[in-house]
C-alpha cells in the first residue's frame, strides 16, 4: 500500500479541523436518521419491548467487547497499511466474530435465567449472528481515515444507516414487538459487509503473519473497551436484575436520548483526531497545543449541551418519545449531566492512544469500573432505581477529575493551562442555566413550543456569555478563536503596544 504524502504541521492541523468537521457532520447525520428511527419505533413499541432488547444487548455487547481487538485503530496508530498487516487485521476480526457468536449461544440460557425472562435467550441467539457476519466487513474501508478521505467515510456510514432505516422501520411496522429490534441486528451486518466490499476495492485474504504485533497494541484496547462497556452498562444490568423490563426500557431510552448531544459531538471528533495526531506525535509542542485545543472544544460543546438537555428533560421526552415514556424523565435529567463527564473520557481516548498511553487509559477506565459497579449496585438495592442515575453521574465526575490529575502529573499540560481552557465555557454554561431556569414559562400550552422557547434562550445566552468572556480576556487562542475564525468574526488580536 502506498503512503499518503507527508505534510507540514500547519497542514496537519488543518486536516484535523476539517476531519473533525466531517466526522461531526457524519455522526449527526447518522444520529438524525437514527433519531427518526427511534421516534417512530418508540411509538410503535412499548418500554417493555425496549427493555427485553436492552437486557439481551447488554450480554451481546459485553462478549463482543471482550473479543474486539480494534485492529483498525492499531493500523492507524502504527501508520502501517501493507497488505500483510491489512490481511492479518481482517483475519483476526473474522476469527473474533466466529468465537463471539459461539460464546453468545453458550451464555444465552444463563442470561435468560438471570433476568427471569425466556425471551432474552431468543433475542441473544438471533442477535449473535451479527457478530459472525460483521467479522467479514472489508478491512479496506479503514483506509478512508488513513488517507484522511473523510468525505468517503461519510458516504459509507450514511449509506449503511439509511438502508438500515428502511429495513428497521419495515420490521417495526410489520411485527410491532421486540422481534423487530432483534431481526434488525443481523440484517445490519449483511448491509455493512455488502456495502464495505462495494465501496472499497481492497480484497482481503486470510493471513496471520503480524498477529503478535497487532496483539501487543490490542490487548490494552480490549481492557479499555471492556472497562468502557462496563461503565456504560453496569447501571442497566443492575436495574435489569431488580426492576421490570419496562424499568430498564425507560432507563436505556433516557440514557440514549439524554446523552445524545454530548456523545454525538465528541465521538466523531475522536475518529478524526486519531490519524492526525499520529502525524505530530513526535513534536511535543504541537501535541501540547493539540491537547489544549481538544479539551477546549470538549468543554465548549459538552457543558452547554449536557446542562441544557437536563434543563429541558420533560419537554424533550414528551416531544421526542411520547406520553408513554414519562417514567424516564427523572433518569433523563441526571444522565444528561453524566454525558458531560463521559464525553471528557471519550474525547481523550484519541490523545492517550496517540502518545502510547493506552495502558494508562485502560487503567483509568478500570478504576471507574471498580468504583461504579459497587456504587450503582448499592444505590439500586438500598435506595431504588431512581438513585442509580444520580450515583452514576457522581462517580463519573469523580473519576474524570482523576483523569485530569493523571494528565497534569504526566506533564502533558499544567493546572493553570487546564483551568484556562475550562473556566470560560463553565461560567458561560452556568449563566445559561440560570437564565433558562428564570425565563422558563410553565404556562406555554404545547411542549414543542416550550422546548423551542427554552432552547432558543439557552443558545443565545451561552453564545453571548462566552463571546463576552473571550473578549474581556483579550481574545486568546483556543476553541473560541477557532470558531470565530471559521465564522469570519475573529478579526485581528488587539495589540498591547501603544
Amino acid at each position: 500500500m502506498s503512503e499518503p504524502p507527508k505534510r507540514d504541521f500547519a497542514s496537519i492541523k488543518g486536516d484535523m479541523a476539517r476531519g473533525a468537521a466531517w466526522m461531526v457532520a457524519m455522526r449527526w447525520s447518522l444520529r438524525g436518521v437514527g433519531l427518526v428511527n427511534t421516534i417512530v419505533i418508540a411509538r410503535l413499541l412499548t418500554p417493555a419491548d425496549f427493555g427485553i432488547s436492552t437486557m439481551a444487548w447488554i450480554v451481546v455487547e459485553f462478549l463482543m467487547t471482550l473479543s474486539e481487538a480494534n485492529v483498525e485503530t492499531a493500523l492507524l496508530r502504527a501508520n502501517t497499511f501493507e497488505r500483510d498487516y491489512m490481511d492479518t487485521a481482517w483475519t483476526v476480526r473474522v476469527i473474533s466474530g466466529v468465537l463471539t457468536t459461539l460464546a453468545l449461544f453458550a451464555v444465552a440460557p444463563l442470561a435468560a435465567s438471570y433476568y427471569g425472562d425466556s425471551r432474552v435467550m431468543t433475542v441473544i441467539d438471533v442477535v449473535a449472528l451479527r457478530a459472525l457476519i460483521m467479522g467479514f466487513e472489508n478491512i479496506g474501508v479503514v483506509e478512508f481515515r488513513h488517507r484522511l478521505e473523510f468525505a468517503k467515510e461519510y458516504r459509507y456510514w450514511m449509506w449503511r444507516r439509511v438502508l438500515m432505516l428502511g429495513f428497521g422501520l419495515g420490521l417495526a411496522f410489520a411485527l410491532r414487538d421486540y422481534m423487530a429490534l432483534t431481526l434488525a441486528a443481523p440484517m445490519s451486518g449483511v448491509v455493512t459487509v455488502v456495502l464495505s466490499f462495494t465501496m472499497s476495492r481492497y480484497r482481503p485474504r486470510f493471513c496471520v503473519t503480524h498477529w503478535r504485533k497487532l496483539w501487543a497494541f490490542s490487548q490494552w484496547v480490549i481492557v479499555y473497551g471492556t472497562a468502557r462497556f462496563l461503565n456504560s452498562r453496569a447501571d442497566q444490568f443492575v436495574i435489569g436484575g431488580i426492576g421490570s423490563a419496562a424499568d430498564i426500557g425507560n432507563y436505556y431510552v433516557a440514557y440514549d436520548t439524554a446523552s445524545l448531544p454530548t456523545r454525538e459531538l465528541i465521538w466523531p471528533m475522536g475518529r478524526a483526531f486519531t490519524p492526525t495526531l499520529a502525524r505530530i506525535v513526535h513534536d511535543p509542542v504541537e501535541m501540547r497545543a493539540a491537547l489544549k485545543g481538544i479539551l477546549g472544544f470538549i468543554a465548549m460543546l459538552t457543558l452547554p449541551a449536557g446542562i441544557g438537555m437536563s434543563l429541558i428533560a420533560e419537554d424533550a421526552t414528551l416531544v421526542l418519545l411520547g406520553n408513554q415514556w414519562t417514567q424516564s424523565i427523572g433518569f433523563f435529567r441526571w444522565l444528561a449531566l453524566c454525558g458531560i463527564f463521559e464525553s471528557a473520557f471519550l474525547g481523550m481516548e484519541a490523545y492517550f492512544i496517540a502518545v502510547g498511553a493506552e495502558r494508562r487509559f485502560a487503567m483509568l477506565n478500570l478504576g471507574l469500573v471498580a468504583v461504579l459497579v459497587p456504587a450503582v449496585w448499592a444505590a439500586g438495592h438500598l435506595a431504588g432505581i431512581d438513585a442509580v442515575a444520580a450515583t452514576r453521574t457522581g462517580v463519573t465526575a469523580l473519576v474524570v477529575g482523576v483523569m485530569f490529575a493523571v494528565m497534569v502529573r504526566a506533564g502533558w499540560l499544567g493546572i493553570s493551562e487546564l483551568l484556562a481552557v475550562l473556566w470560560r465555557p463553565a461560567l458561560a454554561s452556568a449563566a445559561m442555566a440560570v437564565t433558562v431556569h428564570a425565563l422558563h414559562d410553565p404556562t406555554i400550552p404545547w411542549h414543542l413550543l416550550s422546548l423551542a422557547h427554552d432552547i432558543s434562550i439557552g443558545a443565545v445566552t451561552f453564545a453571548a456569555a462566552l463571546a463576552l468572556l473571550w473578549q474581556l480576556c483579550g481574545r486568546p487562542d483556543g476553541a473560541e478563536r477557532s470558531v470565530a475564525t471559521a465564522l469570519g468574526l475573529a478579526g485581528r488580536r488587539p495589540s498591547l503596544s501603544p
